[in-house]
């Protein structure tokens, strides 16, 4: 498809959440959505891509603003002003004018932590020496209560403000989340509804891009033609061994289980996870880093040395590979496979047959 070669040159894998609002992907004031990326959204997963060799213009910019000196310090007092700011949030959700300031503490959270972001930091990563490793863990752990302060405070919020507002418009909080950040701002200003028709397309799957300031949302067979274009980008069939980043070394062997978070499950799969498995996860977000003890080895789609699964693995001394970028597509519960973290490789050595008893509980998914 040479337009879509065209259009999204240097297509690079940044990192998979769950469903993320249009008009938080729409705004281009929430740093990560400023420019050049890719958006493909469906079944309440989205799935995030660098394009026109942003990748590497963000692993550049972190280096620089990493190597000036006393960065990680004015970096530990930007977490300490928003963990400040977000302790004396007093919003009312039922108020426009607090939906907007709420607005606002999504884009200064968003615009801190992206700072972090693993691409920011992936220069870094082959650094060795003692102070470099010091920095990195004193980073990790800032990121950590970042994304501890959001899941506390600023997502609650969000979702009792999205539930209230579209109640006052007789709409599903599910329709709101299919509204651009323009649309959303017609609601509240002038309660101009989009057309039902069009959510409903938006809500079986969209593609979103931005690309030198050119916004472009795409629906319907368009969607399923750039989706499949970039899904052979990233082949997960056949697939034997693949490779990531170490985050700590160490080599076992043993039985896959997933815990993938899209999933209406995730707290079934949570409290099925057996003793010993290799735990296999998009990434270790805060409500799973508690069943890591249980793991023998971690591995991750997304993630650098500062990622969330990188601090854990490093606390119980577990072998850790992060940013894989395919394992929870090519790996499923019950897979063997030999996790080398001292080299960031893993090997499938035995797939399960959906047929076969894998000693696991029922109703996880394959």
């Amino acid at each position: 498809m040479p337009y879509l070669d065209n259009t999204f040159k240097t297509l690079d894998y940044w990192a998979e959440e769950l469903a993320i609002p249009l008009y938080v992907i729409s705004d281009n004031q929430q740093r990560p959505f400023r420019d050049n990326f890719l958006c493909l959204q469906q079944s309440n997963t989205s799935r995030l891509y660098f394009i026109h060799h942003r990748w590497e213009q963000e692993a550049r910019a972190g280096k620089k603003y990493f190597e000036q000196n006393h960065r990680l310090l004015g970096y530990s007092k930007k977490v300490q002003a928003i963990v400040k700011r977000f302790q004396q949030i007093r919003l009312d959700p039922k108020k426009r004018s607090d939906f907007i300031a709420l607005t606002k503490m999504f884009r200064a959270w968003n615009n801190v932590y992206f700072v972090t972001e693993a691409v920011r930091l992936e220069k870094f990563e082959g650094a060795k020496d003692e102070k470099s490793v010091s920095d990195f863990r004193k980073i990790a752990k800032l990121r950590l209560t970042m994304r501890e302060l959001a899941e506390k405070t600023l997502f609650p919020y969000h979702e009792r403000a999205v539930a209230t507002i579209a109640a006052a418009h007789n709409l599903k909080a599910g329709d709101l989340f299919q509204y651009t950040f323009t649309e959303l701002e017609h609601l509240l200003h002038s309660k101009e509804k989009v057309d039902r028709k069009i959510i409903g397309l938006r809500s079986r799957g969209f593609a979103f891009w931005r690309i030198n300031g050119v916004a472009r949302l795409v629906v319907g067979q368009d969607f399923v033609k750039i989706k499949k274009w970039v899904e052979a980008k990233y082949p997960t069939r056949g697939v034997k061994e693949f490779k990531g980043k170490s985050a700590h070394r160490g080599l076992v062997r043993g039985s896959v289980q997933r815990i993938v978070h899209n999933s209406a499950d995730m707290r079934s799969q949570i409290h099925h996870f057996g003793k010993g498995n290799i735990l296999v996860t998009e990434m270790t977000r805060p409500e799973i880093m508690a069943i890591c003890h249980r793991a023998r080895a971690i591995i991750t789609d997304e993630g650098g040395l500062t990622c969330h699964a990188a601090i854990i693995a490093r606390e119980l001394n577990k072998p850790c590979i992060v940013g894989t970028k395919i394992a929870t597509r090519v790996l499923r519960n019950g897979d063997t496979v030999e996790v080398n973290a001292n080299t960031g490789m893993v090997k499938i050595l035995k797939k399960d047959s959906p047929t076969q008893h894998t000693g696991q509980k029922s109703g996880l998914p394959k």
